[in-house]
């Protein structure tokens, strides 16, 4: 077993029964109570405080985020494949909805949704198409708001203070949109393409109190420093 072979082991978001197997045990979307079902050799490190994201998130988190009157730009943010397509099916809806937003639309890695936002995006200015970036937490902080999914897009938005409307790619993430949004600092629009338009719409022209309300609310679940908690906890671990 993997265990003879390493002296330590350390596992990720394992919900099956490796995880009474390891050392540490790391799982964000789990509240921090429910450590209480590990066995005493495994210590879980539990709850958004250990939200493994880049260095660069915490850098961000502590820059000061101004906001206008109203939404004067939204990132649009869907994972790294969308097998929905839903970046499009926003970004189209977007467009339409309000002529004067700035609008971000990050890609990923779908190829075959490109060339029709490429497409779109000639036909709006306002609209810029991106693939794969690596300054991701810049972005994010820069835009007012973010539609995303309520995956790891979701815990970053959260950590730089930008007020994010989640359009869930899976039943999982629900669970953790409903958290973020009864926190305050997200709006949950449902499921794939039965997302709530109506609440979008009015999600879109929010005024300036709730962003700010919102992106306060954001920045006191997750402060961006969870990747050096997890480290040091595994230098601890290493030192024994």
């Amino acid at each position: 077993s993997l265990k003879k072979q390493s002296r330590w082991i350390a596992s990720f978001e394992d919900l099956g029964i490796g995880r009474n197997h390891v050392d540490v045990l790391i799982d964000c979307n789990l509240a921090p109570s429910e450590t209480k079902n590990l066995p005493s050799s495994t210590r879980g490190l539990f709850g958004t405080d250990y939200s493994v994201l880049h260095p660069d998130f915490s850098y961000y988190h502590n820059q000061p985020k101004n906001f206008s009157t109203s939404i004067q730009s939204a990132l649009i943010s869907m994972g790294a494949t969308d097998p929905k397509k839903l970046a499009l099916s926003l970004a189209t809806f977007l467009t339409q909805e309000k002529k004067n937003l700035k609008i971000t639309v990050l890609a990923g890695h779908n190829a075959a949704v490109m060339p029709k936002l490429e497409k779109l995006s000639t036909q709006c200015k306002l609209l810029n198409v991106l693939g794969p970036v690596s300054n991701m937490a810049q972005i994010l902080w820069e835009h007012d708001a973010v539609i995303c999914s309520g995956g790891v897009t979701l815990h970053e938005a959260v950590a730089v203070g930008t007020p994010a409307f989640v359009v869930n790619q899976a039943e999982h993430q629900q669970t953790k949109a409903q958290f973020v949004a009864k926190s305050g600092a997200a709006i949950n629009l449902g499921l794939g393409n039965l997302y709530d338009i109506k609440k979008l719409r009015k999600a879109l022209n929010l005024k300036k109190p709730k962003l700010e309300s919102m992106s306060l609310q954001a920045k006191g679940l997750i402060d961006g420093k969870g990747l050096f908690r997890v480290i040091s906890v595994l230098n601890e671990l290493t030192k024994v």
